[in-house]
């Protein structure tokens, strides 16, 4: 079984216009590869953002992802957000579970 230990993304701020640098940690019981899942809410429920398979060390591994624009553009959600929550996890989080709080960057206004 792989489990996301920690996860932080490399700004507090999100552009429409920019991807997002994120290190996520990782445990496993094996050698394996793993589908990461990132979600994000904006006050509603998780939604899945962007997925990846990456191959997981046994123990921790450390693992760098890099979230299209694409995921915090307009097109994606009606209109850029303000602020959203973003989560990583191998399986759907749950509705209480609290995430990354992102805020829109200043230039795009």
């Amino acid at each position: 079984m792989t489990r996301v230990v920690y996860f932080q993304p490399s700004q507090p701020e999100f552009s429409p216009n920019e991807a997002l640098n994120v290190l996520l940690v990782a445990e496993s019981e094996a050698e394996t590869a793993c589908v990461f899942r990132f979600y994000a809410s904006v006050g509603a429920d998780w939604r899945e953002l962007y997925s990846e398979e990456k191959p997981v060390l046994k123990g921790h591994t450390h693992l760098y992802f890099r979230l299209p624009a694409a995921c915090f553009s307009a097109a994606a959600w009606g209109a850029v957000p303000d602020e959203l929550t973003l989560s990583a996890s191998v399986t759907p989080p749950k509705p209480s579970e609290r995430g990354v709080l992102l805020f829109r960057a200043a230039n795009h206004v």
